[in-house]
């Protein structure tokens, strides 16, 4: 009877990944804060009220830059999950922060609806983030290294 062992891999992200997350945030880093440029444009849609959201905003989209650096440059198991860990507890609060204020005005384009809509997104939105956040959490704290299974034959 032979052994053969078999060692899984996890789906671990990729540099690329994080290069791609990187350049992805930085974009959106700069999009949101030129918000003067661009509000006019949406037709009142965007509210008065976005400021009240940048903070959060700028927050999550700074921690997934600086993270996804480091994670660029080093990214031993550990690092990487609480690296994760700490991106979905600054996007959760960046959701929960553009829901409670919602700078939002469907109405002013007579589309009201879609302020219902966009709540209910956003509510989805923080019900996967509060999941993400226990999973991470989870796989921060299991075990160290890939599963091995033994198969005899």
């Amino acid at each position: 009877m032979t052994e053969t062992i078999r060692i899984e891999k996890s789906k671990e992200k990729g540099t690329g990944e994080y290069v791609a997350s990187v350049i992805v945030n930085a974009i959106m880093l700069l999009v949101i804060n030129l918000y003067a440029v661009w509000r006019p444009w949406t037709k009142g849609v965007i509210t008065q009220d976005w400021p009240q959201v940048l903070w959060a905003a700028n927050l999550a989209g700074a921690v997934q830059v600086v993270g996804g650096m480091v994670l660029v440059a080093s990214r031993p198991r550990w690092l990487a999950r609480l690296g994760e860990l700490v991106f979905s507890v600054v996007s959760l609060i960046s959701a929960a922060v553009l829901y409670s204020v919602f700078p939002f005005d469907f109405g002013r384009i007579g589309a009201e609806w879609m302020n219902t809509v966009t709540r209910v997104l956003l509510m989805i939105g923080l019900f996967g983030g509060s999941i993400a956040v226990v999973v991470n959490l989870v796989k921060l704290f299991s075990g160290p290294g890939p599963r091995r299974t033994v198969l005899h034959t």
